[in-house]
């Protein structure tokens, strides 16, 4: 085996794999191994991806911003198809939720409002459950109907910020809040003031 022409080959070649430098050279697996691992520890070669070792010099450092550039532009095109699906998404919202000619910040009183972005129906419960808390944990001294106040405020909050998920949540919120009755309302601040 004559190391230096394999070492040759590599550079002219830009990298190697092993497989094809025992074909070329027909030598074994261990001595096309032992070249390139030889030229590894110089720092001479790198392993690419794969099977292939590529041969360190200028042209690998252009690759590597093409490459780079090339994974800006992709993750770049990932972002803004995100952003075009999640435009959609929320015109679409709007379109299905749009309300009578009335004010389009409050909550339909006829029927609950659905959720269909949540699939786990626990987890949508124990958010709204929080947000109640907070809700009437802020402060101590609010009744009821600055509560719905708040809370519709809020509301009004997250559809500006276009949180789609927590338009669902907020809503539900505002319906309990209008739904429930004054002693109820009460009860809750007793629980969560711990009186």
């Amino acid at each position: 085996m004559d190391e230096q022409t394999i070492i040759n080959r590599i550079q002219a070649n830009g990298g190697a794999e092993i497989a094809a430098l025992q074909k070329e050279f027909n030598i074994s697996y261990r001595e096309a191994k032992a070249v390139v691992k030889k030229l590894c520890d110089s720092g001479e070669l790198v392993f690419e991806s794969g099977i292939r070792y590529s041969y360190k010099n200028k042209n690998n450092s252009e690759y590597a911003d093409y490459r780079e550039a090339q994974r800006r532009a992709y993750l770049e095109a990932r972002r803004q198809e995100a952003i075009k699906r999640m435009t959609e998404m929320w015109e679409n919202y709007k379109n299905d939720h749009k309300e009578d000619e009335g004010d389009e910040d409050s909550v339909c009183n006829d029927s609950a409002p659905t959720h269909p972005l949540w699939d786990n129906e626990v987890e949508f419960r124990q958010v709204v459950e929080a947000r109640k808390e907070l809700l009437i944990k802020s402060d101590k001294e609010m009744d009821m109907d600055e509560a719905i106040k708040k809370a519709e405020k809020r509301l009004q909050t997250v559809r500006d910020n276009r949180n789609i998920k927590m338009i669902q949540v907020y809503e539900q919120l505002v319906y309990e809040m209008k739904h429930i009755d004054k002693n109820a309302y009460n009860n809750l601040k007793k629980q969560f003031f711990g009186e």
